[in-house]
C-alpha cells in the first residue's frame, strides 16, 4: 500500500490526498490534534523501502467494550517505553512518567535486569501473566511476544550473567537456564513452552531435560505478533 501511494503522485496531487486521508480517517481512529495532511507532505520524497512498520505491545485483543465488540487494550506507559526504544528517545524527567512500581514485595536490586518474555506455549495470554509476575518480584518489564511453538520453557542469558538467569528461572519454578551470547548485559529472554503452566502460581507442569535453541518470533509480514 505505501509503495502504491508513493507511486502513484498521491503526496503531489492536493485531490488525491484529500481523498486518501477521507478514507483513512473512516477506517482508522487518530488523534483529534494529528494533523494527517501535515504528516502526509513529510513522507514527499520519502521510498517505499524506507518505511518500517512495528507493533506496539498489547495487554489483550479481545478488550470487550459496551457498543464496539472487542478492542485492542494496551499499556499506555509500556506503549511510551516501546516507542522510546524504537526511535531512540529518552524518557522524560518528570516522575509521573516513570514506570510503576513493580509491587511492594519487589526487590529494588532486580530493577536493572530487563526481561524479555515470549509465549512459545500455545496458550493465550500466558506471556503476559508471566511478564506480570516477573515484575512483581521487582524485574523491569521488556518486550512481551508471540513465539514458534515449543515444548520446553528456557531462560537466556548474555555473558557472565547465568547466576542471575538463574534466579528468574528459579522464580518460575526451576525451568532451564541457556546461554545466548546475542543479549547485552543485564537483558535476558524467558521463552514459555508447551510443559509450562501458571495454575494458581507460575511453575513449570514438568521441568525440562534440555534446552532448546531460541525459536523465531511469529510475524505477519515483518510485523511481530503479540501476545
Amino acid at each position: 500500500m505505501a509503495k502504491t501511494i508513493l507511486s502513484a503522485g498521491t503526496l503531489t496531487d492536493p485531490g488525491k490526498l484529500d481523498a486518501l486521508i477521507g478514507a483513512v480517517k473512516k477506517a482508522v481512529v487518530v488523534d483529534t490534534n494529528w494533523d494527517l495532511l501535515a504528516f502526509a507532505q513529510q513522507l514527499h520524497g520519502m521510498s517505499a523501502g524506507s518505511i518500517n512498520f512495528v507493533t506496539v505491545p498489547v495487554v489483550s485483543i479481545t478488550l470487550k467494550t459496551p457498543n464496539d465488540g472487542d478492542a485492542v487494550q494496551v499499556d499506555p506507559q509500556q506503549v511510551q517505553r516501546f516507542v522510546r526504544e524504537v526511535t531512540g528517545g529518552s524518557a522524560p524527567s518528570s516522575s509521573a512518567s516513570a514506570p510503576p512500581p513493580s509491587s511492594a514485595a519487589g526487590d529494588p536490586a532486580l530493577a536493572s535486569y530487563v526481561v524479555d518474555v515470549r509465549n512459545s506455549s500455545g496458550v493465550d495470554g500466558l506471556a503476559n501473566r508471566v511478564a506480570d509476575k516477573l515484575a512483581a518480584a521487582g524485574y523491569q518489564r521488556g518486550s512481551v511476544t508471540n513465539s514458534a511453538t515449543r515444548r520446553t520453557s528456557t531462560v537466556y542469558y548474555g555473558r557472565g550473567q547465568r547466576t542471575q538467569a538463574e534466579g528468574i528461572a528459579e522464580k518460575l519454578g526451576g525451568v532451564a537456564v541457556a546461554s545466548d551470547s546475542s543479549l547485552e548485559k543485564d537483558h535476558f529472554r524467558v521463552y514459555l513452552g508447551q510443559k509450562y503452566s501458571d495454575d494458581s502460581g507460575v511453575h513449570p507442569a514438568s521441568a525440562p531435560v534440555v534446552a532448546e535453541a531460541p525459536a523465531a518470533e511469529i510475524t505477519a509480514d515483518g510485523v511481530t505478533c503479540v501476545n
